[in-house]
């Protein structure tokens, strides 16, 4: 017989969908969820969020799950939100169970592009230069640098109002998170 397992949810952002920007005049955003029940998990898991602008809401489809699928998280009434960079802190509960992933929403601050080193690159020095081109309305970034896509290992951090950073230590595989904020 197995053990009783200990987590019997797990949840993460499709690829591509934990970071979004939207222009000014955008009215919602949406993010895919990827929900896996684990182990022959069927308890009824909801969901919920915090940390989204103020005025807004919230809504997740379905608003629960029991077996393995995607959930998609939506964030209306932006319209009249305040620019800047937030951080969506979604949680799932199921019974005493609960697990949480942050999802970043920058409203009225276009994406930071990086520019060196491109993505993909090979060879990189273990210690480039991070450059991207400029965000428009931002007036600082955050840059993260972890071990995974999903950035549950985060290995550095920092905040900067230049579009290059320097002494970052990378290597062999990292991924870049890039915000501009306001």
């Amino acid at each position: 017989m197995a053990p009783t397992a200990t987590q019997a949810i797990s949840f993460n952002g499709v690829a591509g969908e934990q970071n979004k920007s939207i222009c000014p005049g955008t009215d919602s955003v949406s993010y895919t969820i990827a929900y896996t029940a684990l182990a022959g998990f069927s308890g009824t898991t909801t969901f919920s969020a915090t940390g989204n602008p103020a005025g807004t809401t919230v809504n997740f489809q379905p608003s629960s799950m029991t077996a393995s699928g995607n959930v998609t998280m939506t964030v209306s009434g932006l319209n009249a939100a305040t620019a800047g960079l937030y951080t969506i802190a979604i949680t799932s509960t199921s019974g005493a169970v609960t697990k949480t992933m942050n999802t970043y929403l920058g409203v009225g601050i276009s994406p930071a592009t990086l520019v060196s080193p491109v993505n993909l690159a090979t060879p990189v020095s273990t210690s480039p230069a991070l450059t991207w081109q400029p965000a428009t309305n931002a007036t600082s970034y955050d840059v993260q640098v972890a071990t995974d896509a999903a950035f549950t290992t985060i290995v550095a951090s920092g905040t900067t109002t230049a579009n290059v950073v320097y002494g970052y230590r990378i290597a062999p595989v990292y991924y870049l998170l890039l915000e501009g904020t306001s």
